[in-house]
């Protein structure tokens, strides 16, 4: 989504400019080291890659192929992608001070985990516009949270340390790109095995598990 990155510069800023003594590692060979950090790698594989598939397999993806099957016109396919922009814009600056004030920064990612799992659940529920609607004020929220959240947790690892914060950031955008990538391939693939309901379902149930799977490896910063 267009606000998704503007709220994410605004909201590391702080922390990189907090950060930007620090000596950046070698710059040779850091960023493949840095998956065989144990912290790093839960993250990225409980967290951010399912986090950033979520996102964009939903809103990019999911979201204008499920209303279209349902008969829903263009323009309120653009309506219903708007509640999500519009939680973005409302609830991110609250949400963002919530989790940069929390001793805990795990706790911020693990609540954008849950929320996460939670809002491809309506889909199971509900049909048509209601569901979408539960599904994108939900995801805009998980979404919300996500920014700094994975930022503030990312920028206390020590992983940070060792390479700076421009190379960690750089890490976190590298591994989000690959959510990215892979979103529309394995949608696609689970459209077309699963009916809706069963795939809510099922994909609920991962992502909570995902979620559990970094609660258990979490670096309690």
């Amino acid at each position: 989504a267009a606000p998704y990155p503007l709220l994410r510069r605004g909201d590391l800023g702080k922390e990189e400019e907090q950060l930007a003594g620090q000596p950046d590692g070698a710059a040779s060979g850091g960023f493949l080291k840095s998956f065989g950090d144990l912290k790093f790698l839960a993250l990225s594989m409980f967290v951010l890659i399912p986090g950033t598939f979520l996102m964009i397999g939903v809103t990019k993806y999911f979201l204008p192929v499920f209303l279209n099957r349902a008969d829903v016109s263009q323009s309120n396919i653009g309506r219903v992608y708007m509640i999500y922009c519009l939680m973005l814009i409302y609830a991110g600056p609250l949400l963002g001070k919530i989790v940069r004030a929390a001793p805990r920064k795990a706790s911020g990612v693990m609540a954008g985990c849950i929320l996460g799992a939670l809002c491809i659940l309506p889909l199971a529920v509900f049909d048509g516009v209601l569901a979408m609607v539960l599904c994108m004020a939900l995801l805009g929220l998980a979404t919300a949270v996500n920014i700094p959240a994975y930022g503030e947790y990312l920028l206390r690892l020590e992983i940070t340390e060792r390479l700076g914060s421009s190379q960690a950031l750089g890490l976190l955008n590298v591994v989000e790109r690959i959510g990215q990538a892979v979103a529309p391939i394995v949608l696609g693939l689970l459209i077309a095995i699963f009916n809706v309901q069963d795939m809510a379902l099922w994909g609920g149930a991962v992502f909570m598990l995902l979620a559990a799977g970094f609660y258990a490896t979490r670096d309690k910063v």
